[in-house]
């Protein structure tokens, strides 16, 4: 009675309600619905400058959340990484160098003559700097001792600590530089160098004279500067291409041959060896093309070589192969050229690549007589997409008699997508198939009713599938026969196994088969020694089953126990979501009639006079949100709106979870 009594305080007045409706005038609830709205914005306005927050009601967790599979690909992570794992080497470059990272570049004309200046200036400071004069006349600067007042500290002297250079009398000068092979591998030739000037400073005549005047003190840090350009290692081929600039007439002479050309021979050769077998003589012109061999001679051979290389891999990834070997058999020099042609004739633009997919050096070059070379071909490709080139190599001179004089190179590129990308897109479709598969079959299910007649359904004879033993099988393969042992189903199968050869399949638990491999054997004592055998291992099964093979089937406790096992998973699992379901309804329930509660108190202490007022706060603070919220939930038990709302929910799940257990126990009855 008190707890009535004091929630029927907090209610407000008959004559406030009057009130306000003439004072509201036709619509007071649309007054006092804004003046709420009003409040509302008043507080939040208020309660954003105190930093006063709104927790939330949903659970908060301070896990961060895995990414999912697809989010990242990891070709973006792998190049993420590279950047900053360059960032980090730059950084200990700079770190233990003291250069930037544009002075340390190698492929840059004026990063090369830069770093040469710069290693004469520092090579001439130091010469300066180590002058046994200089060194003598240079005294050390000296800081006097003081006391520091503000401390109370007796300070010592502080003397200058000098060079490293000055203090051991010597220093080991580094010379860096690049010879000139390697300066053409990393910049080019001069031509290709976009016509960049080189600096004069290491040319000019005056540093040369200031060279020659600080020679003795530039002999004490170095005894000599070494020439670059002569540490080079230079190649056959590379002195032979600054060297043979001409047509391709020339002959190489063995070392027999200069005894009868040279003018200045020393002495004769000596006697002739033993009569040997002579080597086929060695033909003018003659090339090897991977396999085959072709040779210069009156007739062109009618021959030609085309080759289609093909290539397939992920983007960013490099795939190597081998196209050609050429071979130079002949005496004379042989000059090679790649041309580029279209792959389709009538349509260049199809399937050209344009992000430089094949990479492989097609510049001009020359095999001399014996020398050889391997075209390799590598694939980048930067996208997925397929490209495809034709190239053409033009021998000089010709060796073909065609149309076309060359060997044909097809190179067909295939990148397809990494397996992530195919799986996010893949999942992708998957979810926009499911939307669009549940939006049909809601569209049907709605018109089903109207659209499908009555149909009786056909009978099933068997209604629900089960995996029959091997003697199960046998007895439906051999009518007459009854099998209760493994065992003799073991003999059979040894008989059939020592009889069928060794590719041909297992035994198919037939006896016909098994008397059809017998009649195969030639001896007709084999024969009746097998079939002696065999009809022993059958006599004993020889007689009808006791038991029909339909009831086997029919007759059967596993259906059965599977169908209780079915039926109570569906009532428990019914019982737990009515459960939830009557959990969800009291809290949706309770929400609304706290706040109303809330409403009604807030109404309450405006209003009421002072003295009630402190009565009511009183009152208030002496129960228990948990035992005012007991009281809410019990009181609501009690009303109509949240009755009808649980026996309407709780109606439609017994509906389902029933028609669910229908279901079961009509899918497994004989029917």
């Amino acid at each position: 009675m008190a707890l009535n009594s004091f929630i029927n305080a907090f209610s407000p007045p008959s004559s406030v309600s009057t009130e306000q409706n003439e004072d509201g005038g036709e619509r007071p609830g649309l007054f006092v619905h804004n003046r709420r709205i009003v409040l509302e914005l008043v507080n939040k306005i208020f309660d954003n400058k105190r930093g006063n927050v709104e927790l939330s009601s949903s659970h908060c967790s301070s896990i961060a959340k895995k990414p999912s599979e697809y989010s990242y690909d990891n070709r973006l992570k792998y190049w993420k990484d590279m950047l900053e794992q360059r960032k980090f080497v730059q950084a200990n470059i700079q770190e233990k160098t003291g250069k930037t990272p544009a002075q340390i570049l190698f492929n840059r004309g004026v990063t090369v003559d830069e770093r040469d200046k710069q290693t004469v200036r520092r090579l001439m400071d130091y010469a300066e700097r180590l002058n046994p004069l200089t060194v003598m006349q240079r005294q050390e600067a000296i800081l006097p001792e003081y006391i520091d007042c503000s401390t109370c500290q007796y300070v010592h002297e502080i003397r200058e600590t000098l060079p490293k250079a000055e203090r051991d009398g010597e220093k080991v000068v580094e010379i860096t530089g690049l010879p000139l092979v390697t300066k053409e591998e990393l910049l080019g030739k001069p031509k290709e160098q976009g016509g960049h000037k080189k600096s004069d400073w290491l040319r000019s005549k005056v540093l040369e004279e200031h060279i020659e005047r600080k020679r003795e003190d530039i002999e004490r840090v170095i005894e000599f500067y070494p020439d670059i350009d002569k540490l080079q290692i230079v190649g056959e081929s590379f002195s032979k291409m600054n060297t043979l600039r001409h047509n391709a007439d020339i002959q190489y002479i063995g070392e027999e041959k200069i005894h009868f050309i040279s003018q200045d021979s020393i002495c004769e050769p000596t006697a002739p060896a033993a009569s040997t077998s002579e080597p086929p003589p060695q033909p003018e012109y003659s090339v090897r093309i991977n396999e085959h061999i072709f040779q210069l001679t009156e007739k062109r051979s009618s021959k030609y070589v085309e080759l289609e290389v093909r290539f397939e891999c992920e983007p960013f990834e490099k795939v190597v192969k081998r196209v050609l070997h050429l071979e130079n058999l002949g005496k004379r020099v042989l000059g090679f050229e790649w041309v580029h042609r279209p792959y389709f004739e009538k349509n260049a633009g199809l399937l050209k690549a344009y992000d430089d997919e094949f990479l492989f050096q097609h510049k001009p070059f020359r095999l001399t007589s014996g020398e050889s070379i391997d075209v390799v071909v590598q694939f980048q490709p930067r996208r997925a997409d397929i490209t495809k080139q034709k190239w053409m190599l033009k021998i000089d001179p010709q060796f073909f008699c065609r149309k076309v004089d060359a060997v044909v190179v097809r190179l067909s590129g295939k990148c397809k997508p990494a397996p992530e990308y195919i799986a996010k897109i893949r999942a992708v479709q998957t979810e926009v198939l499911n939307k669009s598969n549940t939006t049909m079959v809601r569209q049907i299910t709605t018109r089903l009713a109207s659209l499908t007649p009555l149909i009786k359904l056909p009978e099933v004879i068997c209604p629900y599938k089960r995996t029959l033993t091997e003697l199960e099988l046998f007895e439906f393969y051999n009518p007459g026969y009854r099998c209760e042992r493994y065992h003799d189903i073991q003999l059979l199968k040894e008989l059939y196994e020592r009889l069928k050869k060794p590719r041909e399949p297992a035994w198919d638990l037939s006896i016909e088969s098994l008397k059809a491999i017998i009649l195969r054997q030639e001896s007709p004592d084999k024969r009746a020694l097998y079939f002696v055998e065999m009809i022993s291992i059958l006599e004993e099964m020889r007689g009808r089953p006791p038991i029909d093979f339909d009831e086997k089937i029919l007759d059967n406790t596993e259906r059965e126990r599977t169908c209780y096992v079915y039926v109570r998973g569906i009532i428990s699992t019914g019982i737990d979501e009515w459960e939830e379901l009557t959990l969800t309804i009291e809290e949706a329930f309770l929400k609304a009639a706290w706040k109303e509660y809330i409403d009604n108190y807030s109404k309450a202490s405006e209003e009421g006079a002072g003295g009630d007022a402190e009565h009511i706060e009183m009152l208030l603070n002496e129960f228990d949100e948990e035992e005012i919220k007991m009281w809410l939930v019990k009181e609501l038990r009690h009303r109509k709106p949240f009755r009808d709302t649980l026996y309407m929910q709780t109606y439609t799940h017994v509906c389902n979870f029933i028609e669910d257990i229908v279901s079961v126990i009509e899918s497994t009855d004989i029917v």
